[in-house]
């Protein structure tokens, strides 16, 4: 009885516990580049950042909520915090955006 508990546990935790290491994984060692608050639905600012245009944000889906440009080694998320939504960009140290990054980054949370 006590293993069918345990095992129990282990399915219902593993999923959250795989999902936070693999949050944390995304950004450990990145430098923060990017922070804004923004009124827009998740959905919303999820659209917008993946929109793909030449010179801007290349993002592709990594888990809820986080966008990654793996050739960049740029981490993009999202975050409620309430009514509004954190909008976060992480590169690697020493890396800048590139200002069509950047501009992207700014209208999609401010537009």
């Amino acid at each position: 009885m006590v293993g069918i508990g345990v095992a129990a546990l282990v399915l219902l935790l593993g999923p959250w516990a795989w999902r936070t290491w693999q949050e944390d994984h995304f950004t450990q060692g990145k430098a923060k580049v990017f922070e804004a608050s923004s009124a827009k639905l998740s959905l919303d600012l999820a659209l917008c950042l993946m929109k793909h245009e030449p010179g801007k944000l290349a993002l592709a889906i990594s888990s809820e909520n986080h966008y990654t440009d793996p050739a960049r080694g740029l981490v993009v998320e999202i975050a409620a915090q309430g009514a509004r939504r954190d909008v976060t960009a992480w590169l690697p140290q020493g890396a800048i955006l590139q200002p069509g990054e950047a501009a992207q980054l700014t209208a999609c949370a401010t537009g």
